[in-house]
C-alpha cells in the first residue's frame, strides 16, 4: 500500500469548516486520516510547514482553445498549468474551431485530456442520460435548472437560473461581466450589441431577487444579504 503523510500543513476545508495546522495521511491515493500527530510508520513524509493543504480547486472559466486555436493554448498545456496551480477540475469555454456545441467536439476534448494530459475536464452536463444539443430560447434543462434569455451582449445570449433551498441563484455569463454591471453600470464601449436590451435583461434578472449571482469575469459573488463576497479578478473584461 502506497502511503504519504503530509505534515504540518495549514489544512483548509471550507465544506467542513476546517482551517488549522494538521497532518493528512494519504493511502493508495485516498485521504484516510486528517489529525494532529499522525504516526508516519513506513509512509513517505512531506513537510508542508508554511504551505496550504486544501481540496482541489475548480475553475469554471478557462480557455483551452483546442481544437482549432492551438497556437494560443492546448488541452495539455492548459490542464498541466491548472494542476500545477492546484486546480483539479476545469470547465473550458466553447471558443474553439469548430465551436464546442455538440457531443462530437465535447467527446474529442474530454478524450484528448484523458489521453494526453492525464487530468480530467469537467463536463458541464455530465449526468446520466444527458443530451448535448443547442437550445434556442428558454428551457428547463433538469428540474430546478433553467435557461433564461438575456439578450444584449448577443441576441441569443442566455443565463442560468438554479433553484436552491435558499432561493434562486443566477449564472449570468456575459450578460454582465461583474457586480457593477449587474447593478446597472454602463458596460465598456462596444461590449454589448444592444445596450437598451442589455439593461432590460439585467432588470429582469434583478427582479428575481437572487440569493447569489455568479459571473464569468468577476470572482466576487453578489448576494442578497450583503455586499459582494470574494476578491476581484484581474480579468474584468473578457479575454480575446
Amino acid at each position: 500500500m502506497a502511503r504519504l503523510l503530509i505534515r504540518n500543513g495549514r489544512v483548509i476545508d471550507p465544506a467542513n469548516g476546517v482551517d488549522d495546522v494538521w497532518d493528512v495521511l494519504v493511502e493508495d491515493g485516498r485521504i484516510s486520516a486528517v489529525a494532529r500527530g499522525i504516526e508516519a510508520g513506513e509512509a513517505e513524509v512531506l513537510d508542508a510547514a508554511g504551505l496550504v493543504v486544501a481540496p482541489g480547486f475548480i475553475d469554471i472559466h478557462v480557455h483551452l482553445r483546442e481544437p482549432g486555436i492551438e497556437h494560443a493554448e492546448t488541452i495539455e498545456t492548459g490542464t498541466r498549468a491548472a494542476a500545477a496551480g492546484g486546480f483539479t477540475s476545469v470547465c473550458c469555454m466553447p471558443n474553439t474551431i469548430p465551436v464546442n456545441d455538440n457531443a462530437t467536439v465535447t467527446s474529442f476534448i474530454v478524450e484528448r485530456a484523458r489521453r494526453q494530459a492525464g487530468y480530467s475536464i469537467l463536463e458541464w452536463f455530465d449526468f446520466a442520460g444527458a443530451r448535448f444539443e443547442l437550445v434556442d430560447g428558454e428551457a428547463e434543462v433538469v428540474p430546478g435548472v433553467r435557461l433564461l434569455t438575456t439578450p444584449g451582449h448577443t441576441p441569443g445570449h442566455q443565463s442560468v437560473r438554479i433553484d436552491t433551498t435558499a432561493g434562486p441563484a443566477i449564472i449570468v455569463g456575459d450578460a454582465a461581466w461583474d457586480v457593477e454591471q449587474f447593478e446597472g453600470g454602463v458596460p465598456p464601449a462596444g461590449a454589448m450589441e444592444d445596450v437598451p436590451t442589455y439593461h432590460a435583461s439585467l432588470r429582469r434578472l434583478r427582479a428575481l431577487e437572487p440569493t447569489a449571482v455568479h459571473f464569468c469575469h468577476d470572482r466576487r459573488i453578489r448576494t442578497a444579504s450583503g455586499p459582494a463576497r470574494g476578491a476581484r479578478t484581474a480579468a474584468s473584461s473578457p479575454p480575446s
